[in-house]
Protein backbone atom coordinates (compact mmCIF):
# COMPACT_ATOMS: atom_id res chain seq x y z
CA UNK A 1 0.00 0.00 0.00
CA UNK A 2 1.45 3.43 -1.11
CA UNK A 3 0.63 6.18 0.75
CA UNK A 4 0.94 9.42 -1.16
CA UNK A 5 1.71 12.95 0.88
CA UNK A 6 0.35 15.71 -0.40
CA UNK A 7 2.58 18.81 -0.30
CA UNK A 8 0.48 21.41 1.09
CA UNK A 9 0.66 24.39 -0.21
CA UNK A 10 1.65 27.64 2.02
CA UNK A 11 -1.24 30.13 1.19
CA UNK A 12 -1.60 33.17 2.97
CA UNK A 13 -4.54 35.19 3.15
CA UNK A 14 -5.31 38.76 2.07
CA UNK A 15 -5.75 40.44 -1.22
CA UNK A 16 -2.84 40.97 -3.96
CA UNK A 17 -1.45 44.58 -5.13
CA UNK A 18 -4.02 44.70 -8.19
CA UNK A 19 -7.10 44.08 -6.02
CA UNK A 20 -6.07 46.86 -3.40
CA UNK A 21 -4.94 48.88 -7.10
CA UNK A 22 -8.82 47.96 -8.31
CA UNK A 23 -10.52 49.12 -5.30
CA UNK A 24 -8.82 52.48 -4.55
CA UNK A 25 -8.72 53.36 -8.10
CA UNK A 26 -12.80 52.77 -8.03
CA UNK A 27 -12.65 55.05 -4.50
CA UNK A 28 -11.44 57.31 -6.49
CA UNK A 29 -13.60 58.18 -9.23
CA UNK A 30 -16.27 57.57 -6.72
CA UNK A 31 -15.39 60.22 -4.79
CA UNK A 32 -14.89 62.91 -7.55
CA UNK A 33 -18.07 62.18 -8.84
CA UNK A 34 -19.37 62.99 -5.50
CA UNK A 35 -17.59 66.19 -4.56
CA UNK A 36 -18.75 67.82 -7.99
CA UNK A 37 -22.23 66.77 -7.32
CA UNK A 38 -22.43 68.34 -4.14
CA UNK A 39 -22.62 71.45 -5.30
CA UNK A 40 -21.71 71.41 -9.39
CA UNK A 41 -23.33 75.16 -9.97
CA UNK A 42 -20.69 76.36 -7.28
CA UNK A 43 -18.07 73.94 -8.82
CA UNK A 44 -18.54 76.27 -12.16
CA UNK A 45 -18.13 79.56 -10.41
CA UNK A 46 -15.11 78.61 -8.95
CA UNK A 47 -13.55 77.25 -12.05
CA UNK A 48 -15.29 81.09 -14.07
CA UNK A 49 -13.15 82.90 -10.74
CA UNK A 50 -9.64 80.63 -11.43
CA UNK A 51 -10.26 82.02 -15.22
CA UNK A 52 -10.97 85.69 -14.35
CA UNK A 53 -7.91 85.79 -12.21
CA UNK A 54 -5.74 83.52 -14.82
CA UNK A 55 -7.16 86.36 -17.31
CA UNK A 56 -6.11 89.46 -15.11
CA UNK A 57 -2.47 87.94 -14.32
CA UNK A 58 -2.17 87.32 -18.17
CA UNK A 59 -3.01 91.04 -18.95
CA UNK A 60 -0.71 92.40 -16.36
CA UNK A 61 2.14 89.74 -18.08
CA UNK A 62 1.18 91.24 -21.69
CA UNK A 63 1.55 95.02 -20.46
CA UNK A 64 5.28 94.19 -18.67
CA UNK A 65 6.47 92.41 -21.55
CA UNK A 66 5.07 95.78 -24.17
CA UNK A 67 7.01 97.55 -21.20
CA UNK A 68 10.41 95.71 -21.82
CA UNK A 69 10.49 96.08 -25.46
CA UNK A 70 9.68 99.48 -25.11
CA UNK A 71 12.63 101.07 -22.80
CA UNK A 72 10.23 100.79 -19.62
CA UNK A 73 7.69 102.77 -20.81
CA UNK A 74 3.70 102.12 -20.61
CA UNK A 75 1.56 102.28 -23.75
CA UNK A 76 0.18 105.37 -25.03
CA UNK A 77 -3.31 104.44 -24.84
CA UNK A 78 -2.68 103.72 -20.80
CA UNK A 79 -0.69 106.67 -20.08
CA UNK A 80 -3.15 108.96 -21.60
CA UNK A 81 -6.04 107.75 -18.95
CA UNK A 82 -6.73 110.44 -16.70
CA UNK A 83 -4.74 108.73 -13.12
CA UNK A 84 -7.25 106.99 -11.07
CA UNK A 85 -10.44 106.64 -12.47
CA UNK A 86 -10.87 103.00 -14.05
CA UNK A 87 -11.54 102.12 -17.69
CA UNK A 88 -13.29 98.88 -18.57
CA UNK A 89 -11.10 97.04 -21.64
CA UNK A 90 -12.66 96.78 -24.46
CA UNK A 91 -12.72 98.43 -28.51
CA UNK A 92 -16.83 100.00 -27.78
CA UNK A 93 -17.59 103.12 -27.22
CA UNK A 94 -19.84 102.77 -24.07
CA UNK A 95 -18.33 101.11 -21.47
CA UNK A 96 -19.83 103.12 -18.04
CA UNK A 97 -21.04 100.28 -16.74
CA UNK A 98 -20.87 99.55 -13.02
CA UNK A 99 -18.71 96.83 -11.33
CA UNK A 100 -20.53 95.25 -7.98
CA UNK A 101 -16.90 94.10 -6.18
CA UNK A 102 -15.83 96.05 -5.68
CA UNK A 103 -17.83 98.96 -6.35
CA UNK A 104 -16.72 100.70 -9.25
CA UNK A 105 -18.00 103.71 -11.88
CA UNK A 106 -16.70 102.37 -14.89
CA UNK A 107 -15.57 105.60 -17.14
CA UNK A 108 -17.74 105.89 -20.63
CA UNK A 109 -14.92 105.81 -22.86
CA UNK A 110 -13.41 102.21 -23.55
CA UNK A 111 -9.69 101.14 -23.24
CA UNK A 112 -8.05 99.34 -26.21
CA UNK A 113 -5.73 97.43 -26.07
CA UNK A 114 -5.84 94.96 -28.67
CA UNK A 115 -3.17 96.03 -29.97
CA UNK A 116 -1.49 94.16 -27.21
CA UNK A 117 -2.90 90.66 -28.98
CA UNK A 118 -2.27 92.33 -32.42
CA UNK A 119 1.55 92.37 -31.74
CA UNK A 120 2.03 89.45 -30.18
CA UNK A 121 1.77 89.91 -26.23
CA UNK A 122 -0.73 88.07 -25.88
CA UNK A 123 -2.91 85.14 -27.69
CA UNK A 124 -6.18 87.18 -27.32
CA UNK A 125 -7.56 90.16 -24.98
CA UNK A 126 -9.71 88.09 -22.35
CA UNK A 127 -13.77 88.35 -21.87
CA UNK A 128 -15.34 87.19 -19.08
CA UNK A 129 -15.58 83.65 -18.99
CA UNK A 130 -19.05 83.61 -16.84
CA UNK A 131 -21.14 87.36 -18.46
CA UNK A 132 -23.27 86.56 -21.08
CA UNK A 133 -23.67 90.57 -22.16
CA UNK A 134 -19.06 90.34 -22.27
CA UNK A 135 -17.17 90.66 -25.71
CA UNK A 136 -14.78 92.17 -27.09
CA UNK A 137 -16.49 95.60 -26.66
CA UNK A 138 -17.01 95.23 -23.35
CA UNK A 139 -14.47 92.51 -21.96
CA UNK A 140 -15.98 93.47 -18.21
CA UNK A 141 -12.22 93.71 -17.16
CA UNK A 142 -11.13 97.00 -15.89
CA UNK A 143 -7.89 99.31 -15.77
CA UNK A 144 -6.41 102.03 -13.76
CA UNK A 145 -3.82 103.83 -13.32
CA UNK A 146 -3.01 105.69 -10.26
CA UNK A 147 -0.89 108.65 -9.50
CA UNK A 148 2.22 106.69 -8.24
CA UNK A 149 1.94 105.25 -11.59
CA UNK A 150 0.35 101.62 -10.27
CA UNK A 151 -2.08 99.62 -12.64
CA UNK A 152 -4.66 97.93 -11.66
CA UNK A 153 -6.24 95.32 -13.46
CA UNK A 154 -9.40 93.52 -12.89
CA UNK A 155 -12.57 91.77 -13.07
CA UNK A 156 -16.37 93.29 -12.86
CA UNK A 157 -18.15 89.75 -12.57
CA UNK A 158 -16.95 87.83 -9.91
CA UNK A 159 -18.95 85.09 -8.91
CA UNK A 160 -19.50 84.16 -5.29
CA UNK A 161 -17.50 80.81 -4.65
CA UNK A 162 -19.84 77.71 -2.77
CA UNK A 163 -19.19 79.61 0.61
CA UNK A 164 -21.22 82.13 -1.09
CA UNK A 165 -18.01 84.60 -0.52
CA UNK A 166 -17.23 86.70 -3.42
CA UNK A 167 -14.02 87.63 -4.12
CA UNK A 168 -12.54 90.36 -5.51
CA UNK A 169 -10.69 89.61 -8.63
CA UNK A 170 -7.85 91.96 -8.84
CA UNK A 171 -4.07 92.80 -8.94
CA UNK A 172 -2.13 95.94 -8.13
CA UNK A 173 1.41 96.46 -10.10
Amino acid sequence: MMIMLKKQKNKINGFTFLEILIAVSLIAILSSIVYININPEGRFRESRNSQRDADIHELLQAITLYKSDNNNQLPQSITSLTRDLYYQIGTGSDCDDLCENPIINLENTCLDLSFLSNNGYTTDIPIDPGNNGASALETRYFLSLSTEGLLTIGNCSEEADINNITPQIQITK
